[in-house]
């Protein structure tokens, strides 16, 4: 006899879990080592969870891996206390009547696809909400690197165009309220969120790699902009203050503030006379 009951994976974490540490025992392969195992007349005795085995697509795809295994008529079920007890006793059918008796759309679990707490072959709504969100966080890097490039390969001279739209974009994400983006589709919301972190940094990326392209001194330049870093970190603070939206008005000083510098007229250098 060789019992399988109640495995660490059903004690130690919710039903609801995302961590499925049991997904290679309940794998066609498993059964077969199992049946393998048994001495001829053996008996396999199997708890299963109750709350996955209420679900209809897992009791039909752990009764159709059964019937593969061990053939049709093998098992029998019986309740228990915290679940159900399969009573498996091999079969001597053959194992090519035994595949065709298995029905088609029911997809069995297996060592290479050990997703028995999956209804289908898919990627779960989650996943794909988690990849989209990381997508957004993404943003803000894609948007720095772009910027660089952009700079790098159209040389930008007039900072105006951008510092125009840099303050049209502030202003948007200012009068755009999130509660507005609920009622668009999932990846509609993740999409207008990312734009509205993604195109903000891209501006602001060009103006500083510009600023920085041009002046005389990159050193003075490049700690200015980590000291600019820490005065906008601690201006998050405001927002205890002034709530969160304000913070818009307060970026967009400060980027007023820098064009007031940037974009002023450079005094001309003469030229040196030649020897």
């Amino acid at each position: 006899m060789i019992m399988m009951y109640t495995v660490d994976s059903h004690t130690k974490l919710a039903a609801t879990a995302g961590l499925r540490l049991d997904s290679y025992l309940y794998t066609v392969e498993s059964f077969e080592q199992i049946r393998d195992h048994l001495a001829p007349g053996g008996v396999f005795v199997m708890n299963f969870n109750l709350s996955q085995e209420s679900l209809p697509w897992a009791r039909a795809r752990l009764n159709a891996m059964l019937d593969k295994v061990f053939g049709p008529g093998s098992w029998r079920k019986e309740e228990a206390v915290g679940g159900y007890v399969h009573l498996v006793k091999p079969t001597s059918m053959d194992q090519a009547i035994r595949d065709a008796l298995v029905p088609r759309d029911i997809a069995l679990a297996t060592d290479d696809w050990p997703q028995f707490y999956l209804r289908d072959r898919m990627i779960p709504g989650p996943y794909v909400r988690v990849f989209l969100w990381l997508l957004a966080l993404s943003a803000v890097l894609v948007a720095i690197l772009l910027a660089n490039g952009f700079v790098a390969r159209f040389r930008p001279e007039g900072l105006r165009p951008c510092y125009a739209l840099l303050v049209l974009a502030i202003l948007a994400s200012y009068f755009l309220p999130v509660s507005r983006l609920l009622a668009f589709p999932y990846p509609v919301r993740a999409a207008i969120a990312s734009l509205s972190v993604a195109v903000p940094i891209f501006l602001a990326g060009i103006i500083f790699a510009t600023s920085f392209r041009k002046d005389a001194n990159p050193e003075a330049a490049f700690g200015s902009n980590l000291l600019g870093a820490v005065l906008g970190g601690l201006g998050e603070y405001l927002s205890l203050l002034l709530g969160v939206r304000a913070l818009a008005f307060v970026i967009l000083a400060f980027y007023l503030l820098s064009a007031r510098f940037a974009i002023r007229p450079r005094p001309s250098v003469p030229a040196s006379p030649l020897a």
